[in-house]
């Protein structure tokens, strides 16, 4: 047991943070008294205790980093939430660091964009293509994401082998004047982009005629 010298309480050892500086090595306050007594020194002192900080961790920048590492894989929902409740209190000026940073860096965000559309052309189609089918709401209530992104890197890995452009094609078209398709890896085909443009929307194999969809 250890007398506290503040509140004068008797209290376990394990209430009081270590020092070496002390014979029992141990703080003179509990844990409890020595909170509240940092908590008022931050209140009158904010300028202070902001430069002792920014010395602090600047002086241990790797512990610090591998601690807020350590917690944020700990703690992804509570971090997921701190995160979206400061960019709710500070959006506008959220918004503005993101305008200004994309203001001061178009030649590194071209860069990196072109960089990622070189490393991922299948994927930037598919998004483009999700895109395209939600926007004419032709996605089905059955449809699979996965057997699609299939499709997409395999028209990309035709026109890697053999240096002719492939496209992933909508057999019965999202859009044409007699039926529109939906899109779904059942209605998908790879074929090369000469028989695609060729193809356009008019004509895709049992189409109706205008008779019958009258």
């Amino acid at each position: 047991m250890k007398t506290c010298g503040k509140c004068r309480e008797s209290k376990s050892v394990a209430m009081f943070g270590k020092n070496k500086r002390y014979a029992d090595g141990l703080w003179p306050y509990c844990k409890a008294c020595d909170c509240a007594r940092a908590a008022e020194y931050r209140s009158r002192n904010p300028d202070k205790t902001k430069e002792s900080c920014a010395r602090s961790n600047a002086k241990n920048a790797e512990r610090v980093a591998a601690t807020k590492k350590a917690y944020r894989a700990a703690n992804p929902e509570k971090v997921k939430a701190s995160r979206k409740a400061a960019y709710i209190k500070n959006r506008e000026r959220e918004l503005e660091a993101a305008r200004k940073y994309k203001a001061d860096n178009k030649a590194v965000l071209a860069e990196k964009a072109k960089d990622w559309l070189a490393s991922n052309g299948a994927l930037n189609r598919f998004y483009r293509s999700e895109r395209r089918a939600l926007e004419r709401k032709a996605k089905p209530i059955w449809y699979e994401k996965s057997p699609v992104k299939d499709i997409y890197y395999l028209a990309a890995q035709k026109s890697k082998e053999t240096g002719e452009e492939w496209h992933v094609d909508h057999i019965v078209p999202l859009k044409s004047d007699l039926v529109c398709g939906l899109h779904w890896h059942g209605n998908m085909q790879v074929i090369t982009g000469s028989e695609n443009q060729s193809k356009s929307n008019r004509h895709w194999p049992d189409m109706p005629t205008e008779s019958q969809n009258g």
